[in-house]
């Protein structure tokens, strides 16, 4: 889903943030390197959200920006 990540050693985790536009991410959270998914709530039927993800390591030095890809809520 996700490509063009830029590759930190020792990954501590993850920032994905959710919008609503390819502009603005108002909804980010931090994923533990150990966690492999996450499920948004709060989403509503039919409209199209959009995310971005970073990795970072142990230091606080955070990758490239990954994405926008969107989806459609179902």
């Amino acid at each position: 889903m996700f490509g063009g990540i830029h590759c930190l050693l020792n990954i501590a985790g993850y920032k994905l943030c959710r919008g609503v536009d390819e502009t603005h991410y108002d909804d980010c959270l931090v994923i533990g390197y150990t966690n492999n998914s996450y499920t948004f709530t709060g989403m509503m039927y039919g409209k199209t959200y959009y995310f971005i993800l970073q990795s970072f390591d142990a230091d606080g030095n955070f990758s490239a920006i990954a994405g926008p890809v969107s989806e459609k809520a179902p």
